[in-house]
């Protein structure tokens, strides 16, 4: 994967917190390269897309992901 940045993802990591959706790096539009994404987050949304036979993931929830 080209252009990961080790100090991006370590200050990314400290960040999250498992009641968000996740830490996003922002530009002019979400990166999903670069985003970490809380447990508890990511388990209930899995749980309500696999009870509403939902199959894509994107733009779920974005008012949680905190953007740095």
């Amino acid at each position: 994967m080209p252009f990961l940045n080790t100090g991006v993802i370590k200050f990314m990591c400290g960040q999250i917190d498992n009641n968000i959706g996740g830490v996003v790096l922002k530009r002019e539009k979400f990166e999903p390269l670069h985003a970490i994404y809380g447990t508890k987050f990511v388990l209930e949304t899995a749980e309500k897309m696999i009870k509403n036979n939902e199959r894509k993931i994107y733009g779920h929830n974005r008012e949680k992901h905190r953007q740095i």
